[in-house]
């Protein structure tokens, strides 16, 4: 990275299991990005507009974005997001991690510019692989 910040994680997950399950691969591979957590697109869209009390992620920072949420569905978030007049909210990188392999989400998700789509059923050792790719995109990826 151009940066000496570590890059941090916004996760807008309604599931506290998966958030856990997210913390946990993160720590069983020794990284240790600041993760930030929502419990669904609303109270994402509130942080990252600054609406609350709560700190927004600095940049550098990734969104790992779940779909299947109440209130508000990842689908709706990302189009409040790409909406943003903040372009370092318009443009967060996003990858949707979702229990949903349907091609409509997907097919939906990559229309709005999501990064990656990963399905959570497809890592039955976990979470590992997520978190590997997320470490490697990190470390290579140059941020403005």
């Amino acid at each position: 990275m151009t940066t000496d910040r570590k890059l941090e994680i916004l996760l807008v997950e309604d599931d506290e299991v998966d958030r856990m399950a997210v913390r946990r691969a993160f720590k069983e591979l020794g990284v240790s990005p600041k993760i930030i957590e929502t419990r669904d697109g609303e109270e994402a869209i509130s942080l990252l507009e600054g609406r609350t009390d709560a700190p927004r992620p600095v940049s550098p920072y990734l969104i790992l974005l779940d779909i299947n949420m109440p209130r508000m569905t990842g689908h709706e978030f990302m189009e409040q997001l790409r909406a943003s007049k903040d372009p370092t909210v318009a443009n967060a990188v996003v990858f949707v991690l979702s229990t949903s392999a349907a091609e409509k989400d997907i097919k939906e998700a990559y229309a709005r510019n999501v990064a990656g789509y990963l399905v959570k059923s497809d890592y039955l050792d976990g979470l590992k692989p997520v978190v590997q790719m997320i470490k490697t995109f990190g470390e290579v990826v140059q941020f403005p």
